[in-house]
């Protein structure tokens, strides 16, 4: 008999690397975002996403972190696999039980993708509900640096 080529994984550590990439990626696909996206989220390049969706690298604990932050995954699903994933980016924005904190986290969250003309768009809109709801003078907008 020949020796089989097959790819599979050479370690324990491998194989756990490769779960937890196919998880990431899972979350990612279930919030249809592109890797460049979702990398822009989690603070990473896509290339570094990538690396971690097929198993090349480890995925780090302040990824994990901000996984847990933006999806509501637990550490257990993240990493192990043990708990059911449902929850997704967008119930997580659109959920009202939060405190102040807590929506202005998500604001910061959806703001993260957004390209230097949709801030602008975003600023306008912002300022124009509040001119609105508090019927008082333009907020200034900060002096860029």
């Amino acid at each position: 008999m020949s020796k089989s080529t097959s790819t599979m994984p050479a370690s324990v550590e491998e194989l756990k690397r490769l779960r937890t990439g196919s998880r990431v990626k899972k979350m990612r696909v279930k919030q249809d975002m592109t890797q460049k996206e979702f990398s822009m989220l989690l603070g990473i390049s896509p290339g570094y996403l990538s690396a971690i969706e097929l198993g090349k690298r480890e995925l780090p604990v302040f990824v994990a972190d901000e996984l847990h932050r933006l999806t509501g995954a637990s550490y257990d699903y993240i990493y192990e696999g043990t708990e059911l994933y449902e929850r997704v980016y967008s119930d997580y924005l659109m959920e009202s039980s939060h405190s102040r904190e807590s929506s202005f986290q998500k604001m910061v969250v959806a703001l993260k993708t957004c390209t230097p003309e949709e801030l602008n768009g975003c600023y306008e809109i912002c300022n124009a509900f509040l001119r609105a709801t508090r019927r008082t003078a333009p907020i200034s907008k900060p002096k860029e640096k």
